[in-house]
């Protein structure tokens, strides 16, 4: 669905429905949210027209939403969804998208499998935890890939962003800038990324000889508009800055820029900002942020390959998979030289 028909549906001008994909700012979270679902519900429906067309059988993309929307809403998923559907088209599988947000409706989810040309199944785990993850392992009989969730204790495929990586660039890239008193913007619902990005923070903070400051630490909602309220109260109430601040993905700085930018705090003349996902706006942004940058395209190619590797070779399934995509940082103009 093109721009220009979210914008016929909705009564809103093509420029509205553009700020509200990119998460600029400008469009009530009404809007954004209304945005989203007709763009969302239209790549699904996009799949599901591809899965008709394999020929070799389709592959099942379970979607686990704990916590509403804060994954499917997200570019990172609709470019993630978008890309295992490339991939899986190559193979000459089709891809059928489904959703559930509690061990109860899984068993709804096998039962529908059961009629079904699924072979294998991509599960996008984000919002997982381990006992959900024994749960589905024990019950699901086919193949299937843990997309960005990883438990020691389980035997499971998994394909995982190298968040270790991405954390100790940043913190040595805010070394070598000279920044001493540094905190962290994370989500109060935890989600495998965040709990990780985190943990490594401090990690690296130790790593690089800098101190943890737990009155620099910010717990804000994982949504822009959530993020900028939150953030906006804690200034208002008188919560000190420090020279930089770390945030666990682009969308808490979107949030903690406008913020910032009410209580008349200058980026990065008076704090620096570095984010994580380097979402596509995150370049426009003003100063243009300096990130994480993931690939999406990666992820894809290899979650589907070895979930066909599995369809295909059953006797690959003995073995665990366990793949780390690196990520590459990107700089920009958000973060100050202090000395």
């Amino acid at each position: 669905m093109k721009n220009k028909d979210i914008a016929e549906m909705l009564q809103i001008s093509p420029a509205t429905v553009s700020l509200a994909l990119n998460n600029r700012e400008g469009v009530s979270e009404e809007t954004r949210r209304k945005v989203l679902e007709l763009k969302n519900s239209s790549v699904r429906k996009e799949l599901a027209a591809g899965a008709g067309r394999s020929a070799k059988g389709d592959i099942g993309l379970l979607i686990y939403k704990k916590h509403g929307n804060i994954i499917s809403e997200t570019p990172f998923f609709v470019t993630l969804t978008e890309r295992l559907d490339q991939q899986a088209g190559k193979h000459l599988y089709g891809v059928y998208i489904s959703y559930y947000n509690s061990s109860k409706d899984i068993h709804s989810y096998l039962r529908s499998l059961e009629n079904s040309n699924i072979l294998g199944v991509m599960v996008l785990a984000t919002e997982m935890n381990q006992a959900e993850v024994t749960l589905l392992k024990r019950e699901l009989d086919m193949p299937f890939v843990l997309i960005d969730a990883y438990f020691p204790g389980e035997k499971t495929d998994s394909i995982l962003m190298d968040n270790y990586s991405g954390m100790m660039q940043i913190l040595k890239y805010a070394a070598e800038k000279g920044h001493e008193r540094i905190g962290f913007v994370g989500s109060t619902i935890p989600t495998n990324n965040f709990t990780e990005r985190f943990d490594y923070f401090r990690i690296g903070l130790e790593k690089y000889h800098l101190s943890y400051h737990e009155e620099f630490v910010f717990w804000v909602p994982p949504t822009i508009d959530g993020a900028c309220k939150a953030m906006a109260e804690q200034l208002r109430m008188g919560k000190k800055l420090p020279t930089l601040l770390v945030a666990a993905n682009d969308i808490l700085v979107f949030g903690v820029l406008n913020a910032l930018k009410q209580s008349q705090v200058r980026v990065p003349e008076d704090v620096s900002l570095i984010g994580f996902d380097d979402m596509p706006t995150s370049q426009y942004l003003d100063p243009a942020l300096t990130t994480v940058k993931l690939n999406n395209e990666m992820i894809g190619t290899l979650a589907v390959n070895r979930l066909v590797e599995m369809i295909v070779k059953p006797y690959t399934r003995k073995k665990t998979v366990h793949s780390m995509v690196e990520v590459d940082f990107v700089e920009r103009e958000s973060v100050k030289r202090m000395r």
